[in-house]
């Protein structure tokens, strides 16, 4: 009997937890990296803290990122196709498509998730605004 509670309270202990998120990120340029350009700033939302993306823009947008909740971090990537308007300015242009939550650490150690991956980039001093949703389990 003592060996089924026990085995009964690691289970639930691990026991996965889906939340649904939704986050706005806004992200200052603050240097180059490989030739990739690295942003940093603050999201908020179901997942609040601190932002790291790296940046490849091309015709598409793919990124790499980190987002550090006081709970643990949490990495994974997306990408999107970039869109211009025509006619209009061209230093803000926008994207949009999916990312994917690949790992994580703390709380979200066994973190995976999926969603869509949306924003806006400023060609001239590459600052970038980020909105995710999707699912994550953890």
């Amino acid at each position: 009997m003592a060996c089924t509670i026990a085995a009964d309270a690691h289970a639930s202990a691990h026991a996965a937890r889906t939340l649904n998120v939704s986050d706005t990120a806004h992200l200052h340029h603050g240097k180059e990296n490989r030739g990739l350009l690295v942003d940093e700033g603050q999201a908020t939302g179901q997942l609040p803290g601190k932002v790291r993306v790296e940046f490849d823009v091309g015709a598409t947008v793919y990124a790499n990122f980190t987002i550090y909740t006081r709970n643990g971090a949490l990495m994974g990537h997306g990408s999107g196709t970039l869109h211009e308007s025509k006619g209009h300015s061209t230093v803000w242009v926008s994207f949009a498509g999916t990312m994917s939550v690949s790992r994580g650490t703390g709380r979200y150690l066994h973190a995976h998730g999926q969603g869509g991956f949306y924003g806006t980039f400023d060609r001239h001093n590459y600052e970038a605004t980020i909105q995710t949703t999707g699912t994550l389990d953890y």
